[in-house]
């Protein structure tokens, strides 16, 4: 009976450390400044894969994730920062099945017309700085 209470206290404090842990490294990847791939659990958790494997059109990269919030959606986004093209990004998206859709300030990427999940590519030049961002409901 003493080994399955000590047991039952184990499996309870280490689902609390992860659970602080985890809790932690969300408020970390939530962070204005964002998150590199040097923080592999932000990166592997908080990062969608399909932003993950986007291409690297920089060597300055880093990641941001904003939790979903009532109506707000999950967005999870790469930041390349200096000097680079959007033409890889737009190509890596046809190649997932994206159509682009608008072309303002920002273009949104949707497949077959439905509006979540899709994908913001932001070409900043004043800043040397392109965003691609993924948005969705879980």
């Amino acid at each position: 009976m003493r080994i399955a209470i000590r047991f039952f206290i184990f499996i309870v404090l280490t689902l609390l450390i992860f659970l602080f842990i985890d809790c932690w490294q969300q408020s970390v990847a939530e962070k204005q400044d964002g998150f590199t791939e040097t923080n592999p659990w932000a990166y592997y958790l908080y990062t969608d894969p399909e932003v993950r494997n986007a291409p690297e059109l920089s060597k300055d990269i880093k990641f941001l994730f904003q939790s979903q919030d009532g109506s707000r959606p999950e967005m999870s986004s790469i930041v390349y920062q200096g000097k680079a093209e959007a033409a890889p990004l737009r190509a890596y998206l046809s190649n997932l099945g994206y159509q682009r859709t608008t072309d303002k300030d920002e273009e949104r990427w949707q497949k077959n017309n439905v509006p979540l999940p899709a994908f913001l590519i932001v070409v900043d030049k004043s800043n040397n700085r392109i965003t691609l961002s993924k948005i969705t409901f879980n």
